[in-house]
């Protein structure tokens, strides 16, 4: 039989471990001839998540080593390349495969480069400066790892950003395809509410986090409201799901009485899919919250992310314009500009005939194509069945001696006394 085996190492519930819960119970609940283990944290949040009828789960501790040895692939972000040695204890009959889905993950393997790339310059060629000159020779073991991964079929990418802005700070020039693994999400079965809302009150959403690099976007989408509001004497209700230590700088925007700010901190689930279909026109969002929407029906605008102001001459995407699986660029770096501005995208829903309806179809026609669990999975066995590397493999190349495995495993020891 068949086995694959994820691993994820954090105890909170976050969107990137849920990325795996998902496929975890999809291919356990449909795929007979393959076994599947799930690594967690002995006090995972998420756990109950988890059909733990058909998963065999494993308890991981901070610095325990848990022992495993199955004939299986492993399958981990490509943050965890370290920790996968560190943490635990693998026979080589377990094979690998890494999964990138941000992009600068594996710039933030190195510590502290999240400073940086945050409030410096998130720039892939600045980057790679930056890296090459403060890690020196550490820089290019990890260099000379991603390419070994990378032609041996051991990683994959959440979309064409995460490969190309990799393969610029990594000073890689591929000459072999690569592998992508798009976020998965189920289709929902629900009634599809193609009607507005409510023909005098613009109900537009926005889903996601409140931190530095979407707050910037949600700003924007505050202000342009507020423009548009008063150039058309029309109210606005934007509906706000989500929480985040940012959200004091909504406090800074100036509105207009046409102008609402709705705020239901976070929900998920059910609830989430349900308060969107009735109260939400169009929704505006980033990474899997902008496909949360679009299998709903919904209109939903894709966002890009930004670590500052967004220009309010900025211009919006629909999710069905965007192109290899790309879920939001970084504004300062987009290679190709929107083409819609704030005032076309609420005219094409509100002032076209039938059209919530049919920008709806069009926003879930591409979820289904893109993001469905069901072609997701098949991509993933496609991909996870040819990997033969091993950790035998990735010691060789002695990724475990560089001199930020030291500080990884100082992290573990304060971890593991905070447990």
């Amino acid at each position: 039989m068949k086995s694959i085996t994820f691993f994820e190492q954090t105890k909170e519930i976050v969107g990137a471990n849920t990325l795996c819960i998902r496929l975890a119970n999809y291919i356990a609940e449909n795929f007979d001839n393959i076994k599947i283990f799930y690594i967690g944290h002995k006090e995972y949040e998420a756990k109950h998540l988890i059909n733990l009828d058909k998963i065999t789960y494993i308890d991981y501790e901070v610095g325990k080593r848990p022992s495993f040895d199955e004939d299986t692939v492993l399958i981990t972000f490509i943050l965890n390349l370290f920790d996968v040695n560190i943490e635990l204890d693998l026979s080589d009959r377990v094979k690998l495969l890494f999964w990138s889905i941000f992009p600068f993950d594996t710039a933030f393997l190195f510590p502290f480069s999240n400073n940086y790339i945050y409030k410096i310059s998130s720039e892939p060629k600045r980057i790679n400066k930056f890296l090459k000159s403060v890690y020196l020779g550490d820089y290019h073991k990890v260099r000379d790892a991603y390419k070994f991964m990378y032609e041996n079929d051991t990683l994959a990418f959440m979309d064409s950003l995460n490969l190309e802005a990799t393969n610029k700070y990594m000073d890689y020039e591929p000459k072999s395809d690569i592998n992508y693994l798009p976020i998965p999400l189920a289709p929902k079965d629900h009634t599809i509410n193609s009607q507005l809302i409510d023909n005098k009150i613009i109900n537009i959403g926005w889903l996601g986090r409140l931190v530095e690099f979407k707050i910037h976007s949600l700003i924007n989408i505050v202000k342009n409201a507020d423009l548009y509001a008063d150039k058309y004497n029309k109210k606005i209700k934007i509906h706000i799901v989500g929480s985040g230590k940012d959200k004091k700088l909504l406090d800074k925007c100036p509105l207009n009485d046409n102008v609402e700010l709705v705020f239901l901190n976070t929900i998920s689930g059910d609830e989430l899919d349900t308060y969107i279909l009735n109260n939400v026109d169009i929704m505006f969002a980033m990474g899997t919250s902008c496909i949360e929407s679009s299998k709903l029906h919904i209109p939903s605008v894709l966002m890009d992310a930004s670590g500052k102001e967004i220009p309010l001459d900025y211009k919006f995407k629909w999710i069905f314009e965007s192109k290899n699986y790309c879920l939001g660029e970084d504004v300062t770096n987009m290679k190709v500009k929107n083409s819609n501005s704030f005032e076309e995208i609420i005219n094409q829903v509100y002032s076209q005939q039938d059209g919530k309806e049919q920008i709806g179809h069009q926003c879930y026609d591409y979820f289904k194509k893109n993001h469905s669990i069901d072609v997701i999975t098949q991509m993933l066995l496609d991909i996870a069945f040819k990997s033969n590397v091993t950790i035998s493999d990735l010691r060789k190349l002695n990724l475990y001696k560089a001199k930020f495995q030291a500080i990884k495993q100082f992290k573990r020891k304060v971890l593991k006394l905070n447990n």
